[in-house]
């Protein structure tokens, strides 16, 4: 009887986390964004960016070759002069009016001051493609 109770109780929990476990917020994709661009990790930068469907191979690519090529280079800066990150936390989203855009501003706090400034705000534009947030930098 034990035995029951207890794989019911994985069920449930089960269904529970994969019921919680939708789509992300545009919240969610912009905090997570911005992390992956201040820890250098470009294909999962690039991964999250709205691209022309028509196009995508090939601005894949090039927004991969450009973000390796500043990327490291940015963190290398931040970790040495501001100490690295502390913390990335975004605000609300703002939406129009149709729902299928968004902008979040997301604030990056620092270890130490960086630039005169303990943190800095970095606006992140959203497009919902098929039930899933895209990062747009268009």
């Amino acid at each position: 009887m034990t035995d029951f109770k207890s794989l019911l109780a994985i069920i449930a929990c089960s269904i529970m986390l994969f019921a919680c476990g939708g789509a992300k917020s545009p919240e969610d994709v912009a905090t997570e964004f911005i992390t992956n661009i201040y820890d250098a990790k470009t294909d999962d930068a690039v991964s999250m960016l709205y691209l022309d469907e028509g196009k995508e191979a090939d601005e894949k690519d090039m927004m991969t070759k450009k973000f390796n090529g500043m990327l490291p280079q940015q963190k290398k800066v931040i970790d040495e002069q501001a100490g690295g990150v502390k913390d990335i936390k975004a605000s609300e989203a703002k939406l129009n009016d149709k729902k299928d855009e968004a902008s979040v501003d997301v604030t990056v706090t620092f270890n130490k001051e960086f630039k005169g400034q303990s943190s800095k705000v970095e606006s992140v534009k959203l497009k919902k493609v098929k039930d899933t947030w895209k990062v747009s930098i268009l």
